[in-house]
């Protein structure tokens, strides 16, 4: 937020608001000078001219807003656009963890199955133990009573000792008898011994493999949970991101509303001093328009004063002293639009170029200089209302007189290097009124006046324009 913007803005309010409570609110006296117009109209110009200033201030700082929130919403759409990636990412972390974490469900279940089938072998095992010591049991009963049988049951034997045929089948019978079940005992005893380590091999086995399904499942979970906290801190991290972008889109947003509220409480401001303006413009041109007639007024009794002086003159005698007061009067009028600025005219420097008399080399003149003592009455060359009536380093004293038009031309014209000025700006002055008495303020070498004529703004020979 521009704070410094907005307390600017608000004490340039005030100071409006204090001059055109002055002027308008509280209502300006219609005696009021036309200076103090003037003075109160400069200061409402230059108030006028401080907000467009600032309003010129404000803009570009808006536009740079403006700009760094175009960039701010482009960054925001791209960190945006990272987080459906994100997501992705992490459904399919979660999707790998879940096939993992159900593989190593399956084989621990497997593995349980493994372990209730190596207690069922186990079981088996000592079943077919107590079969292997049973079958050797018998081995040894049996090795035993063949021990106990009187004479050799061998073949030779048998037939020795059979007292007859028919004994002699039967001891063959029931050696041949008793043979076969020792054999049967024995393949027994072997096929019991073999499977019993054929099982305890298989579920070896199987033990192992589970064991290393088992350990590989683990392995996976623990991938796949590492992949799924580094998705999540991905996820977190875009989301942080974009959180951050959102909040300095949104402070930009604060500024700029707050500019814009800036600028038209500036505009607001500008206008009302424009009414100032305006206002303080029409009571100056009242106040002119009323001095203007008062001057009329004063004017046309000193002319019916001076018609009385001349009289009184032409009746006196062509003695020194009459001539000396005549001097002091402008020449009589011609049909010429401008009148002589003083009596006796005579040109010390014409208009055109020439040496300057105090810089030297040659440089334009852009007047007509008279002779003129210091202190001669200067007069007006025409009717006109002062515009000028002012001081310089380089005129010295000097009036500007708008005569206003003469064959579709504006007229004015300018006087200089006097040592005194009696009229003021707005004033209305006559054709041949005293404005001035002549000097050599400003850049001059003697008294004198320096006489300019303006036809359309444009410098002209004052010669061209005066009586021939």
């Amino acid at each position: 937020m521009c704070f410094l913007c907005t307390t600017r803005t608000g004490v340039t309010r005030r100071v409006v608001a204090s001059v055109v409570a002055s002027t308008l609110g509280l209502g300006l006296p219609t005696t009021a000078s036309v200076e103090d117009l003037e003075a109160q109209l400069a200061e409402a110009r230059l108030e006028e001219a401080a907000l467009q200033v600032e309003r010129v201030r404000l803009q570009e700082e808006l536009d740079e807003t403006s700009t760094r929130l175009d960039v701010a919403t482009i960054e925001l759409i791209e960190v945006q656009a990272k987080l459906p990636v994100a997501q992705a990412e992490l459904e399919i972390a979660e999707a790998d963890l879940a096939d993992a974490q159900a593989e190593a469900d399956y084989l621990a279940e497997r593995l349980v199955d493994a372990t209730g089938q190596e207690v069922q072998v186990s079981k088996e095992i000592e079943a077919t133990a107590e079969e292997v010591t049973a079958a050797r049991a018998d081995v040894v009963g049996m090795a035993r009573a063949a021990q106990r049988r009187p004479g050799d049951l061998n073949p030779l034997g048998m037939i020795a000792e059979a007292r007859s045929a028919q004994e002699l089948m039967a001891n063959h019978a029931a050696n041949s008898s008793a043979s076969r079940a020792r054999t049967r005992t024995l393949t027994q005893l072997q096929n019991t011994q073999a499977m019993a380590v054929n099982q305890r091999d298989r579920l070896e086995a199987v033990q192992e493999t589970i064991a290393q399904l088992h350990a590989a499942a683990e392995e996976n979970v623990q991938r796949a949970a590492a992949a799924e906290r580094v998705a999540i801190d991905h996820r977190n991290d875009v989301r942080a991101l974009i959180n951050t972008h959102q909040t300095l889109t949104n402070e930009i947003l604060a500024e700029q509303a707050q500019l814009e509220l800036t600028m038209t409480e500036l505009d607001e401001a500008y206008a009302q001093t424009q009414q100032e303006v305006a206002a303080l413009v029409g009571q100056r041109d009242a106040a002119i328009e009323e001095r203007r007639r008062q001057e009329e007024e004063r004017r046309r009794q000193e002319e019916e004063r001076l018609r009385q002086e001349r009289e009184q003159q032409q009746q006196q005698s062509n003695s020194s002293e009459s001539n000396t007061t005549s001097s002091a009067q402008p020449p009589p009028a011609t049909g010429n639009f401008l009148g002589w600025p003083v009596a006796n005219p005579h040109v010390t420097s014409h208009f055109g170029m020439r040496w300057h008399p105090v810089f030297g080399g040659m440089r334009m003149h852009n007047g007509t200089d008279f002779r003129a003592p210091c202190g001669t009455p200067i007069f007006a060359s025409q009717s006109g209302y002062v515009v000028t009536s002012a001081y310089n380093w380089h005129n010295g004293h000097h009036i500007v007189i708008d005569h206003g038009q003469s064959g579709g031309q504006n007229i004015s014209t300018l006087y200089s290097k006097m040592q005194s000025r009696s009229v003021s700006v707005g004033q209305w002055v006559e054709q041949g009124q005293v404005i001035a008495h002549s000097g050599m303020t400003g850049i001059s070498t003697g008294c004198h006046l320096h006489f300019e004529v303006f036809v359309g703004g444009s410098r002209v020979n004052p010669l061209s324009r005066l009586p021939g």
